[in-house]
């Protein structure tokens, strides 16, 4: 549902409701209205939101009235003006912590209490927004439950970053994951506006999960504000993906070859790093892509390339020599090759 003219709409899905809502901030805009300052990167704007807050009686107002002086002013206070701020930040996120969680509050840790052991999500708190979330399977309730019951939650409205860790529970043996009814759930339920950052896969290397990503690409083209997509582990349906907004991309153990990356449209996308994989196929195909040419830094490490493979790069070093950073270290090269590389891209890293 979303509130157009002071009245609740029902639609069928994410991206009717989008558009509707779009629709509708261009008429105002058209009507002379601008837009607000964003509470996200406007730290007055942050501040008014909070008074707000607190004369509705939301505690929210208050943590966010706290934690922004303790974070801005900390250089002029006092130790003790520090640590009564500290207590207070503290006391506040203990005494509403039921309420700030809702039906998650058991999954989520007490200030006060090292329980549970293996909390199901994880807060990372700045100026009285949960910036940061992580995510984990635990006992009882599903990884997309628990995505689908934190996203109605009024503290996800200003969160950037979402960090998604196992989908399986901890065991001595190797258990298969998937993120496939995850990712489906973030896709039809939408994402937070002000997602910037997405970790997908951060999972401990003590942890024996053999994961199956899912199809990506839903994901990627409703998270509209997503500016750095990372993926640690697993394999899945990871391309051609569309994106406005994304400049950053990294992939690190993916048990895939990436072909259809190179045919994705990402028109922001700068920086394109791939670690502990596949890069050969990759590397040949980027070399004729267009995507290419947007690039400012290219990182293929641990890539199991080998002298061939940076012939390629040599032989058509006039494609790469843009790059600010071009880092191939940890490969499979001889001293030899490396050297006849260099004098074509000096800024070379192998």
């Amino acid at each position: 549902m979303v509130r157009l003219d002071g009245s609740l709409r029902r639609f069928q899905n994410v991206k009717q409701a989008r558009a509707a809502y779009e629709a509708a901030i261009a008429e105002k805009r058209d009507d002379g209205f601008i837009d607000a300052p964003d509470v996200i990167d406007d730290l007055d704007a942050r501040l008014v939101y909070a008074d707000e807050l607190q004369l509705k009686g939301d505690p929210l107002g208050e943590l966010i009235a706290v934690q922004h002086a303790l974070a801005h002013q900390r250089a002029t206070m006092l130790p003790t003006q520090q640590r009564r701020l500290e207590r207070r930040i503290h006391a506040l996120l203990e005494d509403h912590h039921d309420a700030l969680f809702g039906p998650l509050a058991p999954y989520a840790r007490r200030p006060s209490r090292s329980t549970p052991a293996r909390p199901a999500l994880e807060i990372t708190w700045r100026s009285g927004f949960a910036d940061e979330i992580r995510i984990q399977r635990v006992p009882k309730i599903a990884l997309h439950d628990l995505y689908a019951q934190l996203r109605k939650l009024p503290l996800m409205r200003f969160t950037t970053k979402l960090v998604v860790g196992s989908p399986t529970l901890p065991s001595p043996y190797l258990e298969q994951g998937s993120y496939r009814q995850l990712l489906n759930t973030i896709a039809n339920d939408g994402a937070p506006a002000h997602l910037r950052t997405l970790v997908l896969g951060d999972i401990p290397l003590s942890q024996r999960v053999s994961l199956d990503i899912g199809d990506l690409r839903p994901v990627v083209a409703h998270c509209h504000a997503l500016e750095d997509l990372e993926l640690k582990r697993g394999m899945g349906i990871l391309g051609p993906l569309t994106s406005e907004r994304l400049r950053r991309l990294v992939f690190d153990n993916i048990a895939e070859p990436l072909r259809d990356l190179t045919r994705s449209t990402l028109p922001a996308l700068t920086e394109l790093s791939v670690l502990n994989g596949y890069g050969n196929v990759l590397l040949g195909l980027l070399a004729k892509s267009p995507l290419l040419e947007q690039l400012q830094a290219l990182t293929l490490r641990r890539c199991h390339l080998q002298d061939p493979d940076l012939e390629i790069i040599r032989a058509d070093s006039a494609r790469f020599q843009h790059l600010a950073r071009l880092d191939l270290r940890d490969n499979m090269f001889t001293r030899d090759a490396v050297r006849r590389a260099r004098m074509k891209l000096p800024r070379l890293k192998a």
